[in-house]
C-alpha cells in the first residue's frame, strides 16, 4: 500500500485524474480526514475537488506507473 498527497483543482481535474485510475487494475482510494471513496468513482470523487491533505491510497506493491500516469495532481 501506498499513500500519495493529491490535489484536485476543478471538475476538469477530477474528470482527468479519474479516469487516470480507472486504466490500472488495482483497488485505490482517495481520502481526506476520515472521509474515504473510491478513487475510480467520479461520482465519489468530485465532492473532494478543492478539498486540502487529500491522500491517494494505492493497494499495489508496484504503483510506479500509476504514480507517473498522475504526476500532475501530486503535492
Amino acid at each position: 500500500m501506498h499513500k500519495i498527497p493529491v490535489f484536485l483543482s476543478d471538475k476538469e481535474a477530477v474528470s482527468k485524474f479519474v479516469d487516470i485510475i480507472k486504466k490500472f487494475e488495482y483497488h485505490c482510494d482517495l481520502c481526506c480526514g476520515n472521509y474515504a471513496v473510491d478513487a475510480k468513482s467520479l461520482v465519489g470523487v468530485a465532492p473532494l475537488r478543492g478539498a486540502p491533505n487529500l491522500e491517494l491510497i494505492i493497494h499495489s506493491e508496484k504503483p510506479d506507473k500509476l504514480i507517473q500516469s498522475i504526476e500532475q495532481y501530486c503535492c
